[in-house]
């Protein structure tokens, strides 16, 4: 597969997930499998994320809106809403569709386009109820991309579907996804989560009084701030056990201080134990080498 097409897990290595775009490259479609459980602790990016979910079970939380998911769904993510991602193992695919509209727009000038029909962005439903249409439009996106005139047709016939439930600009309601302190304590978190952190430093980094800064943060995000801590943590474990393959150092680099608590809450978010998880790993890793071998035998449906 080229460069628009991945398969495999790339979880946000920041708070700001940063993609590569070019002119050749304006979008890309990441396929996901679920040998583990995914955690994608909460972020943002610049562009427009689109997770086309395949009888998959897990949760996402986009601003302040939670969404349960159990089996087909599309959820759509704003450019710039703060959300996080947990899936749980299982058979189900999702295929993620990232767009750059700024790499886009010598091809076709999406918010143009949304202007002169007069909608906009802001206020959009996260969840798009077509999920048959925009799964089909998806797998022709796959299939035909070599044909260039071919997967930008898919790509906006996509984005009208998307615009169908976009409220008119007069009626906008402001999302406050510029919440400059929620920015801010979440990178500080990013910054201190391999070491101790109790919820009244937190609340200091923010300049609240812990009461209320529980309750803030939970209004602004839809998470506990301890559960969101957590999903780093192990999101974090995750990543540095596929890296080295070291229960110990994923523990101890994660800001767990207790191996017995590490494995016993990894077991909870994550549905198994590190062991395990790193077999399920490899597992993975050895079906997508043979899938990549047989790539041209690769169907997606």
């Amino acid at each position: 597969m080229n460069k628009r097409i991945y398969f495999g897990k790339n979880p946000p290595l920041s708070f700001r997930e940063n993609l590569e775009f070019d002119y050749n490259c304006p979008y890309k479609i990441r396929c996901k499998d679920f040998a583990n459980d995914d955690i994608a602790p909460l972020h943002y990016a610049q562009t427009m994320e689109i997770e086309v979910c395949c009888g998959i079970t897990g949760e996402m939380v986009i601003e302040n809106t939670r969404i349960s998911i159990n089996g087909n769904a599309v959820v759509v993510v704003p450019p710039g809403a703060v959300h996080s991602v947990l899936i749980r193992r299982g058979p189900g695919r999702v295929y993620l569709l990232h767009i750059s509209f700024e790499e886009l727009r010598p091809i076709l000038n999406v918010e143009a386009l949304l202007e002169q029909s007069g909608r906009t962005f802001t206020g959009m439903q996260y969840l798009c109820p077509d999920f048959e249409r925009i799964h089909g439009l998806l797998l022709e996106m796959i299939e035909k991309d070599s044909q260039p005139f071919a997967r930008i047709r898919g790509l906006l016939s996509i984005l009208e579907i998307l615009s169908e439930q976009m409220p008119e600009a007069a009626d906008e309601k402001r999302l406050e996804t510029g919440n400059s302190e929620l920015r801010r304590i979440i990178r500080w978190t990013e910054q201190n989560f391999t070491g101790p952190i109790q919820l009244k430093d937190a609340a200091n980094a923010a300049g609240f009084t812990k009461n209320y800064f529980c309750a803030w943060f939970k209004e602004n995000t839809g998470l506990t701030y301890n559960r969101y801590l957590n999903l780093l943590r192990i999101s974090n474990a995750c990543r540095l056990l596929a890296q080295s393959g070291s229960i110990a150092a994923a523990c101890y680099d994660s800001g767990f201080s207790d191996m017995s608590y590490f494995i016993q809450l990894f077991k909870k978010m994550q549905g198994c134990t590190p062991k395990n998880y790193l077999k399920n790993l490899k597992k993975q890793e050895t079906d997508e080498e043979d899938g990549a071998a047989n790539g041209s035998a690769e169907t997606f449906d």
